[in-house]
């Protein structure tokens, strides 16, 4: 506080000189006040923080300097002097300011250990699954079935090559599957540190990541119970919600929603849902406003002007 009154009184008494000087000086003989305006006003705590931005923004740091307690006259009131001492230092100020610079207390570099006020940063560290190539640029798709159809059908050829016995004719749900597992692994590895970003959810892993609660005595479905936890911005969650969007025939946004979420969970789902919900054509043509003609001008028997017949 007593740098941050040092910093207004200076800056009124600075303001009111219609000569300015070139250079201004404060002093303090408080190493961690001075560590506190050579640091970033972001990295201390809120009631310090907020006073080092005013003061770094009315002085720059090298205009505060360093003086030690013996020479600076603000603690003789508050400690104490004889009253023979009371002329020297308390009414004719400290001897090195009537010099240069090269009287004044030499600076001192050394930044006190354990500075208070300092906001405590916890190390954040993320963890990624080691990134495959994808077999298919999923960007190209705009349908989650056909994606993983032809997901299916490529894994097809490639274990028909490895293996003697080829496979023909439709696909099995098991590769459609295998297929949609494939898309949901690559999905989730932007997730990043899903434990503690997403630990409001109680996510857990079991083959994919899937999010907790208590619904573990549930008569619904695994998927119902447990659904799989998918990135908001990631392509695969703009399919899977497109697709529940056509499966329940173009509903609105909480219907779709909910159809989502009977097996994928997506942070953010609504206002996901509601941008997709708002770009999709065939919605769009159905909450059409019918289109309003202009109609005729009135006839002239309408605009005349007459008497009532009752008088």
């Amino acid at each position: 506080m007593a740098a941050f009154l040092a910093s207004r009184l200076a800056k009124t008494v600075y303001d009111k000189f219609k000569i300015k000087s070139s250079e201004v000086i404060l002093w303090s003989d408080s190493m961690i006040v001075l560590a506190w305006l050579h640091s970033q006003s972001t990295s201390l705590q809120l009631f310090v923080g907020v006073r080092v931005v005013e003061i770094q923004a009315t002085w720059e740091s090298d205009t505060w300097r360093y003086v030690p307690t013996d020479l600076n006259p603000a603690d003789d009131l508050s400690r104490g002097i004889p009253v023979t001492t009371i002329n020297k230092c308390w009414m004719n100020s400290p001897s090195f300011l009537k010099g240069g610079s090269e009287m004044w207390p030499s600076e001192s570099n050394e930044i006190p250990p354990n500075v208070p006020e300092i906001k405590v940063t916890k190390p954040m560290f993320t963890w990624r699954r080691p990134s495959t190539n994808t077999i298919v640029d999923p960007s190209r798709f705009s349908n989650w079935r056909k994606l993983c159809r032809v997901t299916a059908y490529c894994f097809r050829f490639v274990n028909n090559v490895k293996a003697s016995k080829r496979v023909h004719g439709v696909l099995l749900p098991e590769e459609i599957e295998s297929a949609e597992r494939y898309w949901i692994l690559s999905a989730q590895e932007q997730l990043g540190d899903w434990k503690e970003r997403y630990k409001e959810l109680a996510p857990f892993e079991k083959e994919v990541i899937r999010v907790g609660g208590r619904l573990k005595h549930s008569p619904l479905s695994y998927d119902n119970n447990h659904p799989v936890l998918l990135p908001t911005e990631h392509h695969i969650s703009k399919l899977v919600i497109k697709d529940a969007h056509n499966l329940v025939r173009h509903a609105g946004c909480e219907r779709t929603l909910c159809e989502t979420r009977r097996k994928f969970w997506i942070p953010s789902g609504r206002n996901l849902v509601q941008k997709i919900v708002r770009e999709c054509v065939t919605c769009r043509k159905l909450h059409q406003y019918p289109y309003k003609t202009l109609m005729a001008d009135l006839p002239p028997e309408r605009l005349k002007v007459f008497s009532p017949p009752s008088q």
